[in-house]
């Protein structure tokens, strides 16, 4: 009909992100959310603990910002679920605090399920990480057509998948949540049980950049100031 509005997938998306400290990471992780070509439903940032700062800084940018403080429990794992148990997006799409989603990483990601033959599936794509000492890599280095096995992606020496490009049904990461007591690897590890139900789109194009910094990580991120 002329003059219809087309819906996008993303519109059933809930980004979710992880954040401890980092306030200008953050905003920058949330805005590049919030300015997909195909937006998401929302934005969850959930905090490992208190930050009252960082929630009026946020709310005040746009509306479709949610912002949670958890219980502080230093994990990573334990700060995603909380988030995910508040998604309404029928989707999840992580993101962590200091990473940064490309303008079309959604609509890349959705188009490749589409091409794929859609339906439920682990939608994931390629990360440039920017290391510490200098020098960039793309990861994983190699991306399967169409539908795949999480094992084959992980197992074949291609370099893994990086969280922050991980989308998936909220049903399936409700149902295979993120262990909360495992200190690394979480991501490794719900990849490998999630993907016993569910096949593996990877997207052949960088969909996020990373930057790996000494000493950095989710909860050790070197100070905001």
């Amino acid at each position: 009909m002329v003059g219809e509005r087309s819906h996008s997938p993303a519109e059933n998306v809930s980004a979710v992100i992880p954040s401890y400290r980092r306030h200008r990471e953050v905003r920058r992780a949330v805005e590049r959310a919030l300015n997909q070509s195909w937006a998401p439903l929302e934005v969850i940032v959930v905090n490992d603990g208190a930050d009252v700062a960082k929630g009026r800084m946020l709310t005040a940018v746009d509306e479709r910002i949610r912002f949670f403080e958890a219980p502080r429990r230093r994990s990573a794992s334990a700060t995603r679920n909380y988030g995910i148990r508040r998604a309404r997006g029928e989707w999840v799409a992580l993101l962590d605090d200091d990473d940064v989603w490309l303008p079309d990483k959604l609509e890349r990601q959705f188009e490749a399920l589409s091409q794929a033959g859609g339906g439920p599936a682990i939608l994931a794509g390629v990360e440039r990480v920017h290391h510490a000492r200098g020098g960039v890599a793309l990861r994983p280095e190699r991306v399967p057509q169409g539908r795949s096995s999480v094992n084959h992606v992980l197992f074949s020496g291609g370099g893994g998948i990086h969280t922050s490009t991980i989308v998936a049904p909220t049903a399936a990461f409700r149902e295979h949540p993120f262990n909360e007591a495992a200190e690394r690897h979480e991501g490794l590890e719900w990849l490998l049980r999630t993907g016993q139900d569910l096949d593996l789109v990877v997207t052949p194009v960088v969909v996020c950049e990373r930057w790996v910094r000494p000493g950095d990580g989710l909860s050790r991120p070197g100070g905001f100031e």
